[in-house]
């Protein structure tokens, strides 16, 4: 929890332009460490919550066919899940940078992405995606099994890092259009 507080105020305070101070910076999300831990516990159980639910209701509708009715309730399932993660998908910026509980972060990244969750959905399956293609390729060309190990690591490491900076950017690509507020003023919430 202490990371994505620390890469929300570091990207902020990146795109406002100024230079970390590395004691602000940890002090920062340290500080937001219990708000931003109840936050991604609320928007785990919102996201699985909704999932378990829309699973279950189509199970409960008549079935056309035994293998058919399963694809439709995985699809649903995966789909609302999806939805959801799209909506909530700045919750912990929005707690970090705006403080404003965790039950307001959750309705403040659901205004936020009004209009953006088709788009943010695909962003959010862009990582996996390029998980996928790179395991496709390390399976086809390396022939060690230790250089596989060391390519996957170093993929995991460059895609979990593209995906920990996607939050926070944004988060505040949503806020400017949406609040019509400059990196300036978004920054304030820092100092």
């Amino acid at each position: 929890m202490v990371v994505p507080a620390l890469i929300s105020h570091g990207v902020v305070m990146d795109l406002r332009g100024e230079r970390l101070r590395f004691g602000a910076y940890i002090a920062k999300g340290l500080s937001r460490f219990f708000p931003s831990f109840i936050t991604l516990i609320l928007v785990a159980l919102c996201i699985g919550g909704a999932t378990i639910c829309v699973t279950f209701l189509l199970s409960l509708g008549g079935r056309v066919s035994e293998s058919i009715g399963e694809v439709v309730q995985i699809l649903g399932g995966v789909l609302t899940g999806l939805y959801i993660w799209s909506t909530l998908y700045v919750a912990l910026p929005v707690s970090v940078v705006d403080h404003p509980g965790s039950l307001g972060a959750l309705r403040r990244s659901w205004t936020l992405t009004r209009g953006h969750r088709l788009a943010i959905g695909i962003l959010q399956l862009l990582p996996l995606a390029l998980q996928f293609v790179l395991l496709l390729v390390v399976g086809l060309f390396a022939v060690r099994f230790e250089s596989r190990v060391y390519i996957l690591i170093i993929g995991a490491v460059l895609l979990g890092s593209f995906s920990a900076t996607m939050v926070p950017v944004a988060y505040h690509c949503l806020r400017v259009e949406t609040d019509q507020s400059g990196v300036a003023e978004l920054a304030i919430t820092f100092e």
